[in-house]
C-alpha cells in the first residue's frame, strides 16, 4: 500500500539514519440465561469478515434489546432503561432491524422473545442485549423480568428466563452468527434455600455457559461470580458506556471492540470489574467497514454521558507483578545490537498492564497546568487540541524519555509512593531504593515480555499480527491500548503500536559487556533506549531493540511505568 506523505515524514523524524537491522423466550425455562451479558456475532462459511451495515445480500440484521430496572420485588436499578435506549440507537445506524423492550413483566418477556425468535432465519447476524438482574443458579444463568419474585434461590428456575434455552432456540433456527452482551450480573441480596437450611446462598454474578453455539460470541459485563456496575453517576451501566464508545467505530472487529471496551471497564472500574467473553465466533465481523479518514478525528457515532468519578490514572488492578528470575536475553541470528544471547538475572517487579494512555496523561496535565503534546500533523490546523479530543484509551506519544520520568515522578507522589527519580537541571538520577512509579530497565521490559514463553519470538506468540500492531496490519496509525492478544502475563501491546521509553542509556554493543545481576545499562550516553517496535515498523520480536535521543518526540514512542516489589 502506498504511504502517505504523513508516514514519511514520520519515518525521517524517528529513523534519522539507517538502522543496521539485518484476535419463551417460548417456555418459562427459557428465560433468565438470554439476558446476561452476552454478545455473539455469527459469521458467512470460511470465516470471513461481513463489513458492510444493513442488509446484504440474503443476509438481514436482527437485534432483541431489553432493559429492566423498575422491579417490584428486587432493587431497583438506575440505567438500564437507558442502556437499552442508547444501544437500541446504536444498533440501528449500524443496520439492524431493532426490537426494544423496557421494564418487561414475564408474560410480555415471553411473547416478545418468542416472537422475535419467530422471525429468525438462518443467513441472519443476530443480537440480543440486556441489562438488569441476572443470577447464576446451579450451573445455569437466568435473567429477571421486573415481576421475578425470586426470595429463595430454587424460585430463580420458576421466574427466570434460561440463556441455556435461547441458544437452544439459536441453534434449531441454524443460526450462523449471533451476538449476546449481558450487561447483567447487577448485585442481588444473599437468597436462601427454600427448603432445608437457613444457610445462605451466594447469588452474585453468572456461570461461565456451557452450550453457547458455534459462529456465537457471548460478553458478560463481568467475570463469572461478581457484579457489574450499575454506574449511578452516569447515563449507563459501566460497560454499556464504554460499550457504546467502540461498537460503531468504522473498521474495528468485533474482537477489537470487545478488547477496548474490556480495557475501558478495568480502568473506569480500578480494576474491580473485567468483563468476560465466550468466544466461538468463526472470523471476525466488522459492523462498519468504512476506513478511518485521516483528515479529521473520528467520535463515536454513538455519544454516552461520560463518568463523573475521578479515575485514578494506574490503579493496582492494571499492574502485573513479575517474579525475579533468571532469562536469556537478547537473539540469534538477529541484528548485532540484540546479540549475544546472553543470560541475566532480574529482581521481581510491577509493571503496567498498558502502556500509558492519553487519557491518563490528560489527568497529568491538567493537575500540573501543562498542554497536552503537539502532533507533527499538517492535516490538523490545531494539532495540540483536536487530534487528542477523541484518543484516551490510545497510548500517548510525542512524549520525551524525560517528560516520561517527570510523569512517573507526580503519579508517585499523587499516591503517596516516594518518588524514585531526583530531576535536576538536564540530569535525572534513579534512587534505587524508593518505591515509586518509574520506566523499566530494558532486562525488566524483554522479561515481562517474554512472559512464561522464552522461546518465542513475540510476546505469547509465534504470530506478530495476533499479539500486536505493526507497519502490516496498522493503517499507518497507532491504536487503542489492548486490542490485540496479551502475553501468557496479561501483559498487552508489548508487540507494536508504539515504541516504550526505558531507563537504560542505549548502547549498540551493550550485551558482549552486560552484567548477569540487574544490568540497568551504561552510567552516561546519548540515547535512551527504546523498545517493543511500533505501528510503523515490523518484525517486532521480544529482542527488538534501538535508541533515541531522550528529547525525542515521536508519534511512535511512548510508555509503560514499573515498581519495584
Amino acid at each position: 500500500m502506498k504511504k502517505s506523505i504523513y508516514t514519511k515524514q514520520l519515518k525521517n523524524k524517528l529513523n534519522p539514519m539507517p538502522i543496521k537491522f539485518t484476535r419463551p423466550l417460548l417456555i418459562p425455562a427459557f428465560g433468565l440465561a438470554f439476558f446476561i451479558c452476552f454478545a455473539s456475532f455469527g459469521q458467512p462459511k470460511g470465516g470471513q469478515p461481513v463489513v458492510v451495515p444493513g442488509n446484504r445480500g440474503v443476509e438481514r440484521r436482527m437485534a432483541l434489546v431489553m432493559g429492566n430496572k423498575e422491579y417490584v420485588h428486587a432493587d431497583k436499578l438506575r440505567n438500564p432503561g437507558n442502556d437499552a435506549l442508547d444501544m437500541s440507537e446504536a444498533l440501528k445506524k449500524l443496520g439492524f432491524d431493532v426490537t426494544t423492550a423496557i421494564d418487561s413483566d414475564y408474560p410480555r418477556t415471553a411473547r416478545i422473545i418468542r416472537e422475535f425468535i419467530e422471525k429468525l432465519r438462518s443467513s441472519d447476524v443476530v443480537v440480543f442485549y440486556y441489562s438488569g438482574h441476572g443470577i447464576g443458579y446451579n450451573g445455569k444463568n437466568y435473567l429477571l423480568p421486573i415481576d421475578a419474585n425470586v426470595n429463595c434461590i430454587e424460585r430463580v428456575e420458576e421466574h427466570g428466563f434460561s440463556l441455556g434455552r435461547l441458544f437452544s432456540e439459536f441453534t434449531q433456527k441454524q443460526v450462523r452468527t449471533s451476538f449476546l452482551f449481558l450487561d447483567a450480573c447487577r448485585n442481588m441480596p444473599e437468597l436462601k434455600a427454600c427448603q432445608g437450611t437457613t444457610r445462605s446462598i451466594t447469588t452474585q454474578g453468572l456461570v461461565k455457559p456451557t452450550n453457547n453455539p458455534r459462529g456465537s460470541m457471548m460478553i458478560f459485563a463481568t467475570e463469572e461470580g461478581s457484579t457489574a456496575d450499575d454506574n449511578l453517576s452516569g447515563r449507563n451501566g459501566l460497560f454499556t458506556s464504554e460499550l457504546l464508545k467502540y461498537l460503531t467505530r468504522p473498521g474495528l472487529g468485533i474482537r477489537a471492540i470487545m478488547d477496548s471496551t474490556a480495557t475501558g471497564v478495568e480502568i473506569q472500574s480500578n480494576g474491580s470489574q473485567s468483563p468476560a467473553r465466550y468466544d466461538k465466533l468463526l472470523g471476525d465481523f466488522v459492523f462498519v467497514g468504512t476506513p478511518i479518514s485521516r483528515n479529521e478525528p473520528v467520535g463515536p457515532l454513538v455519544v454516552s454521558t461520560p463518568r463523573t468519578t475521578p479515575t485514578v490514572s494506574a490503579p493496582r488492578g492494571l499492574f502485573v507483578s513479575v517474579k525475579g528470575t533468571s532469562f536469556k536475553m537478547g537473539a540469534i541470528n538477529r541484528p548485532y545490537n540484540e546479540q549475544p544471547l546472553h543470560e541475566v538475572q532480574v529482581g521481581s517487579f510491577l509493571i503496567s498492564r498498558y502502556e500509558v494512555t492519553a487519557k491518563e496523561w490528560k489527568d497529568f496535565c491538567q493537575a500540573t497546568k501543562r498542554s497536552m503534546p503537539t502532533i507533527p500533523d499538517l492535516d490538523f490546523s490545531d494539532p495540540n487540541k483536536i487530534y487528542w479530543q477523541d484518543k484516551d484509551r490510545f497510548p500517548i506519544t510525542n512524549i520525551t524519555w524525560f517528560e516520561a520520568v517527570e510523569y512517573a515522578n507526580w503519579l508517585s507522589e499523587k499516591q503517596g509512593l516516594r518518588k524514585a527519580y531526583q530531576i535536576g537541571d538536564g540530569s535525572v538520577e534513579w534512587d534505587r531504593t524508593a518505591n515509586g512509579y518509574r520506566l523499566p530497565t530494558e532486562a525488566e521490559w524483554e522479561m515481562a515480555a517474554r512472559g512464561n514463553s522464552q522461546d518465542l519470538p513475540y510476546p505469547g506468540s509465534r504470530n506478530e499480527m495476533e499479539v500486536g500492531w505493526s507497519q502490516s496490519n496498522s493503517d499507518d496509525r497507532s491504536h487503542a491500548v489492548g486490542g490485540k492478544k496479551p502475553n501468557d502475563l496479561d501483559l498487552y501491546d508489548m508487540s507494536g503500536n508504539v515504541w516504550e521509553w526505558c531507563w537504560d542509556w542505549y548502547d549498540e554493543y551493550y550485551y558482549t559487556k552486560s552484567p548477569k545481576q540487574n544490568p540497568v545499562g551504561n552510567t552516561t550516553g546519548t540515547m535512551r533506549a527504546l523498545r517493543g517496535g511500533s505501528w510503523l515498523t515490523s518484525t517486532n520480536v521480544v529482542s527488538v531493540r534501538r535508541g533515541r535521543s531522550p528529547r525525542t518526540q515521536s508519534t511512535e514512542i511512548g510508555f509503560r511505568l514499573v515498581r519495584s516489589e
